[in-house]
């Protein structure tokens, strides 16, 4: 009998625990409301001293606006400071967390860390655009971008802590695999360096992974020269500005500043005169181009030096002709420098 009864205690007890975690979570959603302020239509994040944190997909105009991000996403304002705030923290193992926003509570669990600037973190459930990861009502461990995705807190404070207005990123045009050997290269701005080569370190530091490796090439600021050790021998690498959203698929015509969405299309202000925006890439060498894929598949599969791309605009359909690798001052100095 006094066994049955410590049961039931035991029970009650387990329930009211439950009662008071999720009671947590919803007080949290007060807070969140309490701790936050709306810019441009999203509810941006109170770090502290009037500064406010926000993701969005789409470009913010803000006259509190100081730092931006388009291409992670990020935006940073500076307003009154509210008598709440937020403060950011790494993820640790085995935490119960909830996605939150204005309108509602996503329970579930953080089912892998990000791995790089690129490889975002993963919650257990699609959220909405610009939610919180939080297990306490002020503490935050990433803020949602897509579907399941989210950014932690190592890479929202490489954006805090940038020095210029507009946040920028680099592309050098070389990918590796797990084992850190070069599975591709963009053959319009890479030469003589072969797929299998080995990548050991940049600027003198080792490499440990191919996220490292995408991180370090990246976060490097653009039209600058960074050292990348290949198979024993150094080589000097000029930097490219990188146009294409992390969350966007890129293709070898990043060299020439463009960014291509799934429908073909070009939607930025390329740095090539020739190209323009809104420009449909139709065909590249007559290889008909169906997907955005194929247009690196397209260029990969021509041994020709130069590249004859159709593209539609406006109606009108014309040829625009570039030749490989680009005339363009960044090409690598190969020799060794040591």
């Amino acid at each position: 009998m006094i066994f049955r009864h410590l049961i039931i205690k035991i029970c009650i007890l387990f329930l009211g625990v439950n009662v008071a975690f999720s009671l947590d979570f919803s007080k949290c959603q007060e807070y969140y409301l309490k701790a936050s302020k709306e810019f441009g239509g999203i509810f941006a994040l109170h770090l502290g001293n009037g500064l406010y944190l926000a993701y969005s997909s789409k470009q913010i105009q803000n006259d509190k606006l100081i730092k931006s991000s388009p291409l992670l996403g990020l935006y940073l304002f500076k307003d009154d400071a509210l008598a709440y705030r937020f403060d950011l923290k790494e993820i640790q193992d085995n935490i119960k967390v909830v996605a939150i926003n204005k309108d509602s509570i996503t329970y579930g669990k953080i089912q892998q860390k990000q791995n790089s600037i690129k490889s975002l973190a993963v919650f257990s459930k699609n959220i909405q655009e610009n939610s919180i990861i939080s297990d306490i009502c002020y503490q935050v461990y990433g803020i949602s971008t897509n579907d399941d995705k989210f950014i932690s807190k190592k890479y929202i404070d490489l954006f805090l802590e940038a020095s210029t207005k507009d946040t920028a990123y680099s592309y050098i045009g070389i990918e590796t695999n797990n084992n850190l050997k070069i599975s591709k290269t963009n053959p319009l701005i890479i030469k003589n360096i072969k797929i299998g080569d080995k990548i050991e370190s940049i600027n003198d530091k080792k490499i440990e992974s191919s996220n490292d490796f995408f991180d370090k090439t990246t976060i490097s600021l653009p039209n600058t020269k960074i050292k990348i050790r290949i198979n024993n021998i150094d080589y000097l690498i000029e930097t490219l500005p990188l146009n294409t959203p992390f969350d966007m698929q890129s293709t070898y015509l990043e060299a020439l500043g463009i960014v291509i969405n799934k429908d073909l299309t070009i939607i930025n202000n390329p740095v090539s005169n020739n190209f323009k925006q809104g420009d449909r890439i139709l065909r590249i060498n007559k290889i008909d181009i169906k997907n955005i894929s194929d247009i690196d598949s397209a260029i990969d599969s021509t041994l020709k030096d130069s590249l004859n791309i159709l593209v539609s605009r406006d109606k009108f359909e014309f040829f625009i002709n570039i030749q490989k690798p680009l005339n363009i001052d960044r090409n690598i100095d190969e020799k060794d420098i040591n």
